[in-house]
């Protein structure tokens, strides 16, 4: 029996607390009314979205975050998990009672009280506007709950426990992300780690069987299924048939309220992200037996299910609370109130597809982890990019890039040898599968048919290592000690500068600012529809936008986010008092892409994953200068 997961929450949790350099899931720095005038303009205000059971939770005063901890208005937090909430003017002190816990909380002090018991705070609550703000963590933990931060949606979700009867709720996921997959098996199990991520993916689907199936491999097909079709398969056959690909993997609901259009959503995400035909491409074989994928909606269904495919009660606790989908055998169940997006979705079947094909050929157990989870990562983001922009993916893949050579410089990284799967599922201070990942990708070096000539040696009996030192020219344990070399030596590289390149769409009418990273200055100009690649250079001097006017900002400069405003006129796209723009990471002499924003001017701002905001399209980051513009 063989389980596989992609785990979520509890690697967020730890990225949160990593601001710098601003990848992965670290908050998100957004514009205020950043263009509008001098001297008054606003730098940067986090306002994540809450989310109780998948419920949008909103008040007068929206959550925000300080020393990467989201404040929250404690009644309306209390109140929504059945907490009575009240208030000791004489003693400045919020009070949370629910059943037997009692929680105090009194202002400007870094601590609160359960049951009498001191629990430290890293930041302290506060009152704003008449409204206790508290660390949301904190209290929600005190009460019981599980918290998840999502760094690509921007929004923190409140997970209340299965056993007091709610529906469950999004969880994580990584870009981002994001996660890694952390896999479990009972004693005497054989245990494969299959993870991806995506955009602000965390983790991977870990999956299982559905009720009354036996979970392993060797499944019979369910009820009206014919078995694998012969479709062929390999590099240059042809596209198989619809139908084809739905008879190799079935999709189905495994929980009351499952709509038929979402079982038809995902069946049509599958084909159109090509998740097949690249699998047949990059990897030898192909399907043996029919994949099942199971639809459920709530944590609870997802917990059912797991224990349904044979897990043990504390391995169903783990898997729900930290994945987004599990995999048992040859079953995929991916829980819907997790993943938000295709490309999200799209990430994590071909995550958790890739694990089910290596297993069905015989490779899932004979090749090293770290390769099989950076398979999974590869085939993950192929997929991802059928749904999103290339310089979006591109932002993903660099700041997993970055986390891993944060993690090397702080000694977090171990070799690539010792990365197990029981190392992922209890290593929070890093991501193992994103070490994987790198490392497979700087091995193909783009030459993927020198991966797949290595696992068909290894798919037709040649021993892993001997394959390995064949094909690659090096064992295994130097190409490790080879990456740590080229990780020390990319923490080591200088600010080359940076060349975006902007397309104003027609019908735009309005003005681009710029705000370098490490300063507090924006450079605006008024633009027309038209193609713009703008230069930003080390020391933050600014070409390419032609005339400008200087704005100060008011909250200080983030040394390590350059931001691009978007301010159309009230004719312009978005219609009057529109703002959005572009956020670009800086880490390791990188710059990548982050995120988008737009808002109405003093309104709270929703953020995206997309290229095109307010009638601008960012087509290209490039960490460097053109050559005429070097100095």
């Amino acid at each position: 029996m063989q389980i596989s997961s992609r785990w979520t929450g509890r690697r967020n949790g730890l990225t949160r607390k990593v601001r710098r350099p601003g990848w992965a899931v670290a908050p998100l720095l957004v514009l205020g009314s950043c263009l509008i005038s001098p001297g008054v303009s606003q730098a940067a205000a986090d306002h994540p979205a809450l989310y109780v059971d998948g419920k949008r939770l909103t008040n007068d005063v929206p959550p925000y975050i300080v020393r990467d901890r989201v404040m929250v208005p404690v009644r309306a937090v209390a109140e929504s998990l059945g907490a009575s909430v009240s208030w000791n003017e004489r003693q400045k002190t919020a009070i949370v009672d629910r059943g037997p816990v009692h929680i105090e909380i009194p202002i400007g002090r870094n601590v609160l009280y359960k049951d009498g018991s001191e629990v430290r705070l890293d930041v302290p609550a506060e009152l704003v506007r008449d409204r206790t703000m508290v660390p949301l963590r904190a209290v929600a933990e005190a009460l019981g709950e599980q918290v998840n931060w999502d760094g690509v949606q921007q929004a923190v979700f409140i997970v209340t426990p299965p056993s007091s009867g709610t529906g469950g709720s999004p969880q994580t996921g990584n870009a981002g992300q994001t996660g890694t997959s952390g896999q479990t098996g009972s004693p005497g199990q054989s245990v494969t780690s299959s993870q991806s991520g995506g955009p602000g993916q965390n983790g991977n689907p870990g999956q299982s069987s559905s009720p009354g199936q036996s979970g392993t491999s060797g499944q019979t097909p369910t009820p009206g299924q014919s078995g694998v079709p012969t479709a062929g398969g390999g590099p240059g056959a042809d596209s198989p048939n619809p139908d084809v690909v739905a008879n190799l993997i079935e999709v189905q609901s495994a929980e009351p309220g499952v709509t038929i259009g979402q079982v038809n959503k995902i069946r049509a995400l599958i084909q159109d992200a090509g998740i097949y035909d690249r699998l047949r491409q990059d990897l030898p074989g192909d399907f043996t037996q029919p994949v099942h994928i199971h639809l459920v909606i709530t944590k609870d269904g997802f917990s059912k299910a797991l224990a349904a495919a044979g897990m043990s009660p504390d391995q169903v606790e783990t898997f729900s609370d930290i994945t987004s989908g599990a995999a048992f055998g040859n079953e995929i169940y991916l829980p819907l109130y997790v993943v938000a997006d295709d490309a999200q979705i799209a990430n994590v079947l071909a995550h958790e597809l890739t694990h089910v094909y290596l297993d069905q050929n015989g490779l899932g157990n004979r090749i090293p982890v770290w390769f099989n989870e950076g398979l999974a990562w590869h085939e993950g983001l192929a997929a991802q990019g059928k749904f999103q922009a290339p310089v979006v993916l591109d932002g993903w893949k660099k700041r997993i890039e970055a986390a891993i050579i944060d993690g090397r410089q702080k000694g977090l990284l171990g070799p690539l040898t010792g990365i197990t799967e029981d190392l992922i599922l209890h290593t929070p201070a890093y991501n193992p599968e994103w070490q994987g990942y790198v490392a497979l990708e700087h091995l193909a070096q783009g030459h993927w048919d020198r991966v797949r000539e290595y696992l068909t040696a290894v798919k037709n009996g040649t021993p892993e290592q001997v394959a390995f030192s064949r094909v690659f020219g090096q064992t295994e344990s130097a190409f490790s000690d080879e990456m740590d070399r080229r990780l020390d030596q990319e923490a080591s590289q200088p600010d080359p500068g940076v060349t975006v390149v902007l397309n104003v769409l027609p019908g735009f009418s309005g003005s681009l600012g710029v705000l370098p990273k490490g300063t507090d200055v924006w450079d605006k100009s008024r633009v027309t529809p038209g193609s713009y690649q703008v230069t930003v250079t080390s020391d933050g001097t600014i070409s390419g936008l032609g005339n400008s006017q200087i704005f100060y900002t008011v909250a200080g400069a983030d040394p390590n986010t350059m931001f691009i405003g978007v301010q159309p006129d009230g004719t312009g796209p978005g219609g009057v008092g529109q703002e959005g723009g572009f956020a670009v990471s800086y880490a390791f002499g990188r710059y990548f892409y982050q995120n988008a924003w737009s808002r109405t001017i003093a309104d709270v701002p929703s953020f995206s994953q997309t290229d095109t905001i307010l009638g601008v399209q960012l087509q290209d980051i490039q960490s460097g200068l053109p050559s005429s513009g070097s100095s």
